[in-house]
């Protein structure tokens, strides 16, 4: 319910229009831009604060959380960071910026030993979803720094991995 929160949370129109001046395109986390249409993405990823703060009530924190982010210090991602903080402060999701080393932060990262964690990706993913989703996301990956565990999408990561037809893979 937190993770959903946070989500719901954050302002993703905002964000673009105040971190790319309004040019970009709304994706899945982990998905090749255009994969899907713009309007299912989002309705998937729409903003709610009061949806937020139901959920967070739901999950025992009727009156708000606090949160740690560490971060590599010197990031040029700071203020992105900052918008999204100001942005979660407004569902009562209180984040704590807090810079570390690069070594620092990617020991708490692969621990699993933090609250928050992002990562902006610049359009380094190719045309192949499986490049930036697997990784991340499937319950047994080393990447999957968030323990993310669900099993139907690992059934569905699996068998996209074993679909040679790309239309096909697309669609698991």
């Amino acid at each position: 319910r937190v993770r959903r929160a946070i989500s719901l949370a954050v302002d993703r129109e905002e964000f673009m229009k105040v971190v790319s001046g309004g040019k970009g395109q709304w994706s899945f986390g982990g998905s090749v831009a255009g994969s899907f249409p713009e309007a299912e993405v989002k309705k998937v990823l729409r903003h709610d604060v009061a949806e937020a703060k139901r959920l967070l009530a739901q999950a025992g924190y009727a009156n708000g959380v606090d949160l740690e982010w560490p971060f590599v210090k010197g990031d040029a991602d700071l203020t992105s960071y900052e918008l999204i903080q100001a942005q979660l402060k407004k569902a009562g999701i209180n984040v704590v910026l807090k810079p570390l080393g690069k070594p620092e932060q990617r020991e708490l990262r692969k621990s699993g030993n933090f609250d928050l964690d992002i990562g902006i990706a610049g359009g380094q993913l190719n045309a192949d979803p499986d490049s930036g989703v697997f990784a991340s996301y499937y319950s047994r990956s080393k990447g999957n720094y968030g323990f993310y565990k669900d099993a139907e999408l690992d059934r569905l990561l699996l068998g996209q991995r074993q679909e040679i037809d790309p239309e096909k893979r697309k669609q698991l």
